[in-house]
């Protein structure tokens, strides 16, 4: 059997932690929909503030030269499924239905955080060229 990627240890990190620390949030039984899938999403429920349904989707970067990159999606509907305005054009802040990644909505721009340390002798020059370039690493090796 391979052994698991870091992406994939670093999803049953996250799920022990939010178990452990948060019991109202469960794994989806089914994917709400391809850009929601169940391995990557947990279900935090339904928002007391606007009754709500709260999904978290951890996106894996699909491009292979960004291995061990990832982003984190919000997904807020009245219905339990994908928000009716996926576009994420409503406001995450007032929690208004929409698919919002949490990066841009929260931070001012996308955001792809790193789990592997890479060679960084480059990051001043690029991060002040490339929006929303990380400069640490979520995941110490």
């Amino acid at each position: 059997m391979a052994k698991p990627s870091i992406y994939q240890q670093f999803l049953r990190a996250l799920w022990a932690k939010l178990k452990s620390a948060h019991p109202y949030v469960v794994k989806p039984k089914e994917s709400i929909c391809p850009a929601i899938p169940k391995t990557s999403s947990f279900y935090l429920g339904r928002s007391p503030l606007n009754d709500m349904h709260v999904v978290i989707d951890v996106q894996h970067n699909p491009k292979s030269w960004n291995a061990g990159k990832f982003t984190v999606n919000v997904n807020i509907s009245a219905e339990y499924g994908p928000a009716k305005g996926f576009d994420g054009s409503g406001s995450y802040v007032r929690g208004e239905e929409g698919f919002y990644r949490l990066g841009t909505t929260c931070l001012g721009g996308d955001r792809w955080w790193c789990l592997r340390d890479r060679d960084r002798s480059l990051d001043a020059s690029f991060s002040q060229d490339v929006d929303g370039f990380d400069l640490l690493p979520l995941v110490e090796n």
